[in-house]
C-alpha cells in the first residue's frame, strides 16, 4: 500500500493537476483571506473555510478523476489486478494520496493562521472546528471522487459525476425544503386517508429531516461553533468507508469478469 500511496502522490507533482489544484486552492483562500482583513478588523478563518468547502465541487473531481480511470484507459488497469497487493489496500493507497494532496492545500490557511496569530488575533476553539469539520468533509468527498474514478475510465466522466454528488449535496438543504413543500401539497390534495392538516404537515417536516440527516454540511456545522460532537465524525467515516468498499467491489468485480 505504501509503495501505491508514493507512487499516487509523486504523480500529482510530476503532472499540472497537483500544481493546479494547490494553486486554484491558495489564490481563492488568499483572496477570502486578504479581502477580510482589507473590510474588517476582525479576521474569522471559518469564514474562508465555509467559503473554500464550495470549491471541493471543482478541486476534488480534479485530484481523482484521474486515480482509477486513467488506469483502465491506458490498460494498466490489469497490473493492478495480478498485483501481490491486496485490491483493497491499491484503493486505500491511492485514496490516502488525494487526501494527503488535500492536506498539502490546507497549509496555505494555516498560514494564515499564523499571520492572524502574528498581528495580534486570537485563535480559539472555533477555528480548530472549522478545520476539522473541513478535513473530514473533503475526506467524504474524496471517497466520492475515487468511487467515481472506479467507475469509468473517461476522466472527464469522473469528474462530472463527483462534480454532480458534491453539488448536490450543497443543495440538499434547498432540495429538503422544496420536497417538503412538494409532499404537503400532494397530500393536501389526495388526501386519501383524511389526514389532517397538522399532520400531514408533520410528514412533510420528517421527509425534510430524512433528507437533512443525509446532509453532511449541516451535520459538521457544528464545529465551526466550537462544538465537538462525536456523531459528525462517525457519520463521515461511515461514508468514507461505505464509498471506499464501494470501489473495491467495482474493481473486484471487473477483475474476475477479465479473468
Amino acid at each position: 500500500m505504501l509503495a501505491v500511496y508514493k507512487r499516487e502522490l509523486l504523480s500529482y507533482f510530476r503532472s499540472p493537476i497537483g500544481w493546479l489544484a494547490i494553486a486554484l486552492y491558495a489564490l481563492l483562500g488568499g483572496f477570502v483571506f486578504s479581502n477580510s482583513m482589507s473590510v474588517s478588523s476582525a479576521v474569522n478563518i471559518g469564514d474562508e473555510l465555509g467559503f473554500l468547502r464550495m470549491v471541493f465541487m471543482i478541486v476534488i473531481p480534479l485530484i481523482t478523476m484521474r486515480l482509477f480511470s486513467e488506469e483502465k484507459k491506458n490498460g494498466t488497469e490489469v497490473l493492478l489486478f495480478t498485483s501481490s497487493v491486496p485490491l483493497f489496500r491499491i484503493v486505500l493507497g491511492k485514496y490516502l494520496s488525494a487526501l494527503t494532496l488535500l492536506l498539502i492545500m490546507l497549509s496555505s490557511t494555516i498560514l494564515h493562521v499564523f499571520v492572524v496569530l502574528f498581528m495580534g488575533g486570537l485563535v480559539n476553539a472555533s477555528t480548530i472546528g472549522s478545520f476539522i469539520g473541513f478535513i473530514f468533509l473533503g475526506a467524504v468527498f474524496i471517497a466520492i471522487g475515487v468511487l467515481a474514478s472506479a467507475i469509468t475510465e473517461n476522466q472527464i466522466i469522473a469528474a462530472a459525476l463527483s462534480f454532480i454528488i458534491i453539488l448536490g449535496t450543497q443543495l440538499l438543504q434547498a432540495i429538503a425544503v422544496s420536497t417538503e413543500g412538494i409532499v404537503v401539497s400532494i397530500l393536501n390534495v389526495a388526501n386519501v386517508f383524511r389526514l389532517s392538516v397538522e399532520t400531514i404537515n408533520k410528514v412533510g417536516e420528517n421527509v425534510a429531516a430524512g433528507i437533512n440527516w443525509l446532509d453532511p454540511y449541516t451535520r459538521t456545522d457544528s464545529y465551526a461553533l466550537g462544538v465537538f460532537k462525536l456523531s459528525p465524525l462517525v457519520f463521515c467515516l461511515s461514508l468514507v468507508i461505505l464509498f471506499l468498499f464501494l470501489t473495491y467491489r467495482i474493481l473486484e468485480k471487473r477483475r474476475w469478469s477479465q479473468g
